[in-house]
């Protein structure tokens, strides 16, 4: 698809923010402060993310300074993908 649809349309790109802890949170049934410990623990930068930091990054990837990256999926997640693998 990128093939195709690379400069005629808009490049193809996705950003994937990383672990939400309210929504962890909620699905576990535990409290919030309890999750926010354990889980940074297991993120390389050892804290979570900003939604400025997300919001930057996309910012980025819809920059002029991006126009050359198409069909690529980046990682705003501090590390955590890695860290689990």
């Amino acid at each position: 698809m990128t093939q195709v649809l690379a400069g005629k349309v808009a490049l193809v790109t996705a950003a994937s923010r990383g672990v939400v802890p309210s929504m962890r949170a909620k699905a576990s049934g535990r409290p919030l402060a309890d999750l926010q410990g354990v889980m940074a623990t297991r993120i390389s930068v050892g804290r979570y993310g900003e939604l400025r930091e997300f919001g930057e990054a996309v910012a980025f990837l819809a920059s002029p300074g991006a126009a050359y990256i198409t069909g690529s999926a980046l990682a705003v997640d501090g590390g955590a993908i890695g860290s689990l693998l």
